[in-house]
């Protein structure tokens, strides 16, 4: 019985794996407008937008790429609860412990520097 739920479980994991890698936006920093004749090698930009354009893609793409890893952690945490025994499912209140600290630190981390990177550019 448990080799049909593990396999249960697998096959679960890939489909949400498949239907997650079909979702996700990829980015992109190409410009279609480009013209190689206004291209000047001596000007230099020193304000810093061009840098703080660059981290807030950075910390947007951390943030989409660590809430997909947390639905999935949650989604096989639950899986697993679903399908455990009795004395497993007591076993879960200590897995949830780390997922839930790695959820809050994401979270709190992201949205921290998102308000400093606000606070100092705009």
């Amino acid at each position: 019985m448990k080799i049909h739920k593990k396999k249960l479980v697998i096959i679960i994991l890939l489909i949400v794996t498949i239907i997650t890698v079909i979702i996700i936006p990829t980015y992109s920093n190409a410009d279609i407008k480009i013209n190689p004749s206004d291209y000047d090698p001596t000007v230099h930009s020193d304000d810093g937008t061009e840098l703080a354009k660059k981290a807030n893609i950075i910390i947007g793409a951390v943030q989409t790429v660590g809430s997909i890893i947390a639905v999935i952690s949650l989604l096989v945490i639950g899986i697993r609860y679903m399908l455990s025994s009795i004395e497993e499912k007591a076993n879960f209140k200590e897995q949830m412990v780390p997922y839930v600290v790695g959820c809050i630190l994401l979270i709190g981390i992201v949205n921290i520097v998102g308000i400093i990177y606000n606070l100092a550019f705009k």
